[in-house]
Order: structure tokens, then sequence, then C-alpha cells
């Protein structure tokens, strides 16, 4: 989102209020209970499960990688787009 092209819709949107100390430690040991699930559970994959869950992370990574390279990366328009 540019600043300097907020729409009226965009002002009368309410901010999304900052976490709290507790949704924030909630948040991490989610994280990291899904970690040690996933730690523990590696070694008992058979090499086609393995295989099977590399590839699908590939394909992600190439559709995420695609879709940012498709966007205009062009240094002078976002600086002549600053000055205006």
């Amino acid at each position: 989102m540019d600043p300097l092209n907020i729409t009226k819709e965009q002002e009368r949107r309410p901010r999304a209020t900052p976490m709290t100390d507790d949704q924030r430690e909630e948040k991490n040991r989610k994280r990291r209970e899904v970690y040690h699930r996933e730690k523990i559970s590696a070694p008992s994959m058979t090499d086609e499960q393995r295989e099977e869950k590399n590839r699908k992370r590939r394909e992600a990574y190439k559709r995420k990688k695609s879709h940012a390279l498709n966007k205009e990366n062009d240094p002078g328009l976002h600086i002549f787009e600053l000055m205006v």
C-alpha cells in the first residue's frame, strides 16, 4: 500500500490492535509445539512420505517465487511515486 494513495475507505478501516503479551506467548507456544511434533515425526517418515512433503514444499516455493517475480520491481518508478 502506497502511503500517498490512501483512499477514504482505507482511512475508515480500523487498524489491527497490537498483540498482548499473553497472545504473543500463546502464538509462540503453538509454533513450538508444531516444531516439536515435526521433529518427532520426521525420523519415522517413510522415504515416499518425505519425498511427497519435499515435493509440496518445492512447489510452494516456486509458486511464491514466480509470484514475486511477476510484480513490477522498477526502483526508478518507485522513487518517482514517492517524489510526486
